[in-house]
């Protein structure tokens, strides 16, 4: 069995009640995460706290609840946070990893807006990739 380093853990406010996190094409589990992670996991005190963490100096992953998604660090090309305002609609907010959406809402709130800010922001440091902000108009 190989030993995972586990280089960064970080741990976030839960998921808004407003946000919600898309599972990749297995399901919650993502199939990369390595045990290691998924043990440190079982630690932590909070109530379905998001985390996000680095791990062998090669994968990025983020834990939202009793869902993961994992990166190898190659793939990440972009993070990006997405926005509109209400206008003539409720808004919405979301993020994109790697071209991806892994997380949305169905209207605006500034609380998800930070939410998602900080974990993509998080996400995008972790993987050297500059974050990307798109939106911020009112929806039409």
């Amino acid at each position: 069995m190989q030993h995972t380093a586990i280089d960064h853990w970080q741990v976030l406010s839960s998921l808004p009640i407003d946000v919600r996190f898309h599972d990749g094409p297995a399901g919650p589990a993502d199939s990369m995460t390595p045990e290691a992670v998924r043990e440190r996991y079982k630690q932590e005190k909070a109530f379905l706290p998001t985390i996000v963490w680095k791990a062998d100096g090669k994968m990025v992953g983020v834990k939202v609840g009793v869902s993961e998604r994992t990166w190898p660090l190659p793939s990440i090309h972009d993070v990006t946070v997405d926005h509109a305002t209400p206008a003539k609609g409720a808004g919405w907010v979301s993020i994109e990893v790697a071209g991806e959406t892994i997380c949305s809402t169905r209207s605006y709130s500034d609380a998800a807006l930070g939410w998602c800010e900080r974990v993509a922001g998080a996400l995008a440091a972790l993987s050297c990739t500059p974050l990307a902000h798109r939106g911020g108009e009112g929806d039409a």
